[in-house]
């Protein structure tokens, strides 16, 4: 895992904090525009665009058409999803 800040805060798309850190799955892993994004405050899932300085709200059937060809990752950010909503529930 990789971790780091982002230069240009981008606002989440469904709670609009502010997010300028990262966390990775792989080693060398830095945000890249399409790269989906897990807001650690709300849950809610953006994608990176305009460089990196912005998030976009990932539409529904984009999210359906995950679940179906990548299924894994599709649970994982599930997972993380949940997870994050448990934590700021209690």
């Amino acid at each position: 895992m990789s971790s780091g800040q982002i230069s240009d805060k981008v606002k989440c798309t469904g709670c609009g904090s502010d997010m300028d850190g990262f966390t990775g799955v792989s080693h060398d892993a830095k945000p890249k525009d399409g790269d989906l994004s897990i807001c650690f405050y709300c849950g809610s899932i953006g994608k990176y665009a305009d460089n990196v300085t912005s998030l976009k709200s990932v539409p529904a059937e984009e999210l359906e058409r995950i679940s179906i060809e990548e299924p894994e990752l599709f649970r994982q950010l599930s997972s993380i999803v949940d997870e994050i909503k448990k934590m700021r529930d209690n």
